[in-house]
């Protein structure tokens, strides 16, 4: 976290020494380089999902989640179970559940589908008893998954360049049970949230910024529509207009989280906060002051 000091110009922007490159997708086969690249993402580990069907029976065709739904293709195949059950297990440490494609009819095999409500950039789990190996497409890309063997682990993370909404998971052709736990995505984006009241103390927390890279943190008097006229990010529109400067910038963690905090006065009261994370030039939402 730094302190706000000051209003520095739009030529501070201009100066910043700071260049992006075009990223192309990249699949990880372990969960530690896979967030290394992606940044911050959220996990969806099943602990606080109620229990779906049973090691004999039950299983539905769409299981909802908080950011996602899962759906089976064929069958009413999907379960989330609390036991070991032929191999297929939990992975979280300290946890019991995990989710599982049961079509509890032998020889058949089925497929699920991911479904984001909102576009996401990465995408990672634990594969559990992947007995016969699978294919996992993201952009119309696929993925071949090696088999894990009985009661076998495997890890599979995609970080794309362009975002996707949907995922889909072949789990082999007649292995009737596999498992998945631990999903990792991309937790929505370049986020910004201010805490504390005006006038007095506020602080400006982004999330979701380039890791160890430059936030700046733009003031503006209304909501709007301001252009950058030069540096690293000339052309870059802002969503802010009306006396609009630079505040200041912090360097984000190694997790991309950043904050300012400072005093602000009556006559920022009313008026609007915008983050930019300077390495790709992307813009968090607007914030206002109050």
């Amino acid at each position: 976290m730094r302190e706000l000091r000051m209003f520095w110009s739009w030529a501070v922007v201009a100066g910043l020494a700071l260049t992006s490159a075009a990223a192309a997708d990249t699949r990880y086969d372990d969960e530690a380089s896979f967030r290394g690249a992606a940044g911050p993402v959220a996990l969806e580990d099943f602990e606080d999902e109620p229990l779906v069907g049973h090691p004999d029976g039950g299983g539905q065709l769409v299981i909802e989640m908080d950011d996602f739904t899962a759906e089976a293709v064929d069958y009413p195949s999907l379960k989330i179970l609390d036991i070991t059950w032929f191999g297929n297990h939990n992975h979280t440490p300290g946890g019991v559940k995990y989710l599982t494609m049961d079509t509890d009819i032998g020889g058949e095999s089925d497929d699920v589908v991911f479904n984001f409500f909102e576009p996401i950039s990465s995408f990672g789990l634990y594969l559990i008893d992947l007995e016969q190996g699978g294919t996992l497409t993201v952009n119309g890309v696929p993925y071949v998954i090696a088999p894990a063997g009985d009661g076998g682990e495997s890890f599979i993370g995609i970080v794309a360049d362009s975002p996707f909404s949907s995922v889909h998971l072949d789990l082999g052709p007649t292995d009737s049970q596999s498992s998945m736990d631990d999903v990792l995505y991309s937790s929505g984006g370049f986020r910004l949230r201010l805490t504390g009241s005006c006038p007095g103390r506020i602080t400006a927390s982004a999330s979701g910024a380039t890791p160890n890279g430059t936030v700046a943190y733009v003031f503006g008097a209304a909501q709007g529509s301001t252009t950058i006229p030069g540096g690293p990010c000339a052309g870059t529109r802002l969503d802010v207009q009306g006396g609009v400067r630079l505040v200041g910038t912090d360097s984000a963690d190694g997790s991309g989280n950043s904050s300012l905090s400072g005093n602000a006065p009556a006559g920022a009261c009313g008026r609007y906060l915008q983050a930019l994370d300077v390495s790709p030039c992307t813009t968090s939402n607007v914030a206002r002051i109050q």
